[in-house]
C-alpha cells in the first residue's frame, strides 16, 4: 500500500484518493481545480470531474489532448467560426459522450466522423477497457435543414438508435426533420410548436399525430416557444389541444415557454448537474388524458 508522508503524517493513498471523492462530492469546480494543482497525481485524478462536461466555443478548443478529450461526458460545441470540416476531428477527439449539443450546421460533420468514432470505441473494448458510453441525449440548435439527411449508413444508424432524448431549438419541418423510422428508442422529444402540426396529412390526419404516431416508445413531447412569437403559438397550442382530446397514443403533449430565444450553454450545465431536463420544467401545460388510464410504470 502506497503511503504519503509529510512530517510526522503518513496516510495511504487510497485515503487521500477517498478524501477527495469526498470533497469533490457534489462536484465543485473551484475544489476540483485545487485539488489539481498539488501535484501531477492529483491532476490526472481530478480531470475526469474537470472535464466531464465541456463547452467548445473557439477554433483553438478544436484540437484536444486525448486525455482531456476521453474524459468528456457532456459536451458542447457552439458556432467556432469555421466550416464543419474541420469541426469533424472533435467528436473523434471525445469518444465517451452521452449527451452532446451541437448547432444543426455541424450535424454533417457529426455524421462524418461517426465511423472513426466507432472505430475507436471497439479498440478501446477490445483492449480490455469498459464498454464505452454511447449518446443518449442530442440537442440541436440553429439551422436545422437537411440534419438528418446524411445519417445513411450502418455506424450512422446504430447512433441514432441510441438516442432517447431529442431536443431542437429552431424551427422545423416535422415530417422531413424527424425521422421516426431512425429513432426506435426515442422517448423524450422537444421542438418549437408551429402551423404545420395543425396541418392535415393525405389520409386526413394532422402532421403531428402521424410524428407521434411513428415514434413507438415516445413518452413526452415538450412544445416550445419564446416571448416573442408567444401569442401566436399558445393559439396554435390551444387549437392543438382541443384537436387532440381524443389521442389515444402512448406520449404526453405540453406547452412550454422558453424564456431565452437562444441556445444557452450555462443553463444547458445547471440542468446536467441537477439532473434535471427541459421535460421535468413545472411550468409545463399538458395536455391531460382522464379518459386514458395509465399503468404504474408509465409516464
Amino acid at each position: 500500500m502506497q503511503t504519503v508522508h509529510h512530517h510526522n503524517l503518513t496516510l495511504p493513498i487510497e485515503l487521500i484518493l477517498i478524501s477527495f471523492e469526498l470533497a469533490l462530492t457534489p462536484f465543485n469546480f473551484q475544489i476540483a481545480t485545487s485539488i489539481s494543482l498539488t501535484c501531477s497525481w492529483a491532476r490526472r485524478f481530478c480531470t475526469p470531474y474537470l472535464f466531464s462536461t465541456l463547452s467548445v466555443n473557439n477554433v483553438q478548443q478544436l484540437t484536444l489532448p486525448p486525455t482531456i478529450g476521453r474524459a468528456v461526458h457532456n459536451l458542447w460545441v457552439d458556432h467556432v467560426g469555421t466550416d464543419w470540416e474541420r469541426v469533424g476531428g472533435l467528436f473523434g477527439r471525445c469518444p465517451n459522450f452521452e449527451r452532446i449539443a451541437l448547432p444543426g450546421a455541424y450535424m454533417k460533420a457529426l455524421c462524418g466522423s461517426l465511423p472513426d468514432l466507432h472505430e475507436s470505441q471497439g479498440k478501446h473494448e477490445e483492449l480490455g477497457g469498459r464498454s464505452v458510453a454511447r449518446c443518449r441525449s442530442l440537442f440541436i440548435f440553429g439551422d436545422m435543414d437537411g440534419s438528418f439527411a446524411a445519417f445513411t449508413s450502418f455506424t450512422h444508424l446504430t447512433f441514432l438508435k441510441n438516442i432517447t432524448h431529442l431536443r431542437i431549438e429552431a424551427p422545423v419541418d416535422v415530417v422531413k426533420s424527424i425521422p421516426g423510422e431512425l429513432l426506435p428508442n426515442l422517448t423524450h422529444l422537444a421542438l418549437p410548436i408551429s402551423k404545420p402540426f395543425l396541418t392535415l396529412d393525405g389520409a386526413g390526419s394532422l402532421i403531428i399525430v402521424r410524428m407521434m404516431s411513428s415514434l413507438e416508445k415516445l413518452e413526452k413531447l415538450v412544445l416550445t416557444t419564446d416571448m416573442n412569437v408567444y401569442v401566436v403559438a399558445y393559439t396554435s397550442y390551444l387549437s392543438l389541444r382541443r384537436r387532440l382530446s381524443e389521442w389515444r397514443g402512448r406520449a404526453r403533449v405540453g406547452f412550454l415557454i422558453v424564456w431565452e430565444t437562444d441556445a444557452d450553454v450555462e443553463k444547458w450545465k445547471y440542468e446536467i448537474k441537477e439532473g434535471v431536463t427541459v421535460w421535468d420544467n413545472p411550468a409545463i401545460d399538458w395536455i391531460q388524458r382522464p379518459h386514458v388510464r395509465r399503468s404504474a410504470g408509465e409516464i
